[in-house]
């Protein structure tokens, strides 16, 4: 009885362990794909070099992965079946070291990808006045990223304060409706923000998979001994 206790709450927790899995993965999606949308929106100021969209896409996936791994388990732990076990435990292990390596990645290049951004940001502000990409671009940045100004909202004159630096919506743009952050800041911020999100979120997913993948091997372990048994004793 109490093997058989035992066992029961192996699969509860390890139903649980999969349920937070599962929406893990669910965030790591959504966040990648909000991820993607501000690159694409930001594709003249983030540094090519560094594949920014790269990221938000392996993001993107790796959810889709921890999503599917998370129901192999369930199913695993549900039909006490140690092949899907095993399989389930040995995926969650690499991705664990997978998911501790992009973290690592992130946090040694966030600081590169910040600086590179905002020197971008800097020539295209310096040419604004004489390019009409540089300008327009200007502009969409101030829009999606809530800015003003390259410091601040100090940079315009302030009877040409653009209406990109206000509110969507806004007919005049004022002072008292503008943005109080620079661009630079704003810039250096949302990428922060952005790379930190995604790497705490990597690195907490890993410890539940990491948890995950020990009940998994635990539970494959206890079915294939209690099957031993079995035939030892029935034949």
């Amino acid at each position: 009885m109490s093997h058989k206790c035992a066992k029961g709450i192996i699969k509860y927790f390890l139903f649980i362990l999969n349920l937070l899995c599962a929406i893990v993965g669910i965030v790591l999606i959504v966040h990648g794909g909000l991820a993607l949308a501000k690159v694409t929106d930001l594709k003249n100021v983030l540094p090519t070099d560094y594949l920014s969209d790269l990221i938000p896409t392996i993001v993107i996936f790796l959810g889709v992965f921890i999503f599917f791994i998370s129901f192999l388990g369930c199913c695993g732990a549900i039909q006490s079946h140690v092949c899907l076990l095993e399989t389930y435990s040995i995926c969650l292990l690499l991705l664990v070291m997978f998911q501790v390596m992009l973290a690592c990645f992130i946090f040694l290049f966030v600081d590169d990808v910040q600086k590179e951004s905002v020197r971008s940001f800097s020539r295209m502000w310096r040419s604004r006045g004489t390019s009409r990409d540089s300008r327009v671009m200007v502009d969409m940045i101030q829009e999606n990223l809530e800015c003003c100004g390259s410091n601040s909202f100090l940079n315009y004159s302030l009877d040409k304060i653009p209406k990109s630096c206000c509110k969507r919506g806004v007919d005049f743009c004022t002072r008292e409706q503008t943005f109080y952050v620079g661009c630079k800041m704003q810039l250096e911020d949302s990428i922060k923000s952005s790379a930190q999100t995604i790497s705490y979120l990597c690195l907490g997913a890993g410890i539940i998979e990491l948890l995950g993948a020990i009940m998994g091997f635990i539970l494959s372990g206890y079915i294939r001994k209690v099957q031993a048994i079995r035939r030892c004793c029935f034949g």
